[in-house]
């Protein structure tokens, strides 16, 4: 049965884009289906430190609160558990260690998880944008929790290179509104990969615009048409991660609840 007729007039996001290859199943309960989405101990971790760095730029909380409210806060933010102790206990340190020596270069602050709409082509769009900036020329900031590792700037590209790569879609994607709003590109997009205290930035490019907004236009027309919504098995992801794992019978097959 094609389920075309109901994808038709949906509003995209970056997640509801890439989520479609994770488990096509997944995405049939959540998107579908209206499921509702179960937390996990990393989407909690990172919805938590993103209202810090929320609070944070919007002035409710200086540079000198951040150990102190993390401290307060982490246990009733934070209330899932990962599979290891040991990863719980690194997630906690690496948030602890970056608030406690966070210095923010000065930048006038246009936005704070800004919601946005636009357009992928003809489709309607979606989004948060966690920070916008201006030095001068528009900088646009995603907070992430992975310890992404930066480009190797190889003449043949790792899999890693090609994961930043893939990552980036989702800021060219938010400077669609952002041209809209503002009425030019920005300058520079980039991941703000607190647990390691770093950045990974590029320069923003037109062309990698273009080729992006074709990826998402082909993506969309996959999934509209897709008519196989089985399910993609993997431990981990489906024990730790997916959002859908109480509402699937696979789960409820192979690991119980």
């Amino acid at each position: 049965m094609g389920y075309s007729f109901l994808i038709e007039d949906m509003e995209w996001s970056y997640s509801r884009i890439t989520s479609f290859a994770d488990c096509h199943y997944g995405w049939f309960l959540k998107y579908l289906n209206d499921y509702p989405s179960v937390k996990n101990f990393y989407s909690e971790y990172g919805s938590f430190m993103h209202l810090i760095l929320q609070k944070y730029f919007r002035w409710e909380l200086k540079e000198s609160d951040l150990p102190s409210y993390y401290l307060c806060n982490f246990a009733s933010n934070v209330t899932m558990r990962p599979q290891k102790p040991s990863t719980y206990i690194g997630y906690f340190k690496d948030g602890l260690d970056y608030l406690s020596g966070l210095k923010w270069r000065e930048t006038k602050i246009l936005g704070v998880e800004r919601e946005v709409h636009y357009k992928i082509g003809d489709k309607p769009a979606r989004g948060f944008i966690d920070l916008e900036e201006s030095d001068g020329g528009i900088i646009v900031t995603d907070h992430k929790s992975a310890k992404l590792k930066p480009r190797s700037n190889r003449k043949k590209p790792t899999v890693n290179d090609v994961h930043i790569d893939e990552m980036f879609r989702q800021l060219y994607l938010y400077s669609l509104p952002i041209k809209d709003e503002y009425g030019e590109y920005p300058r520079l997009l980039r991941f703000n990969t607190f647990r390691t205290g770093g950045f990974i930035e590029e320069s923003f490019d037109l062309d990698t615009l273009h080729r992006t907004e074709d990826w998402a236009t082909a993506e969309i027309e996959k999934i509209t048409h897709n008519e196989d919504w089985s399910a993609n098995d993997d431990f981990f992801r489906c024990k730790f991660l997916c959002d859908q794992r109480y509402n699937c019978e696979y789960y409820e097959a192979n690991y119980g609840r």
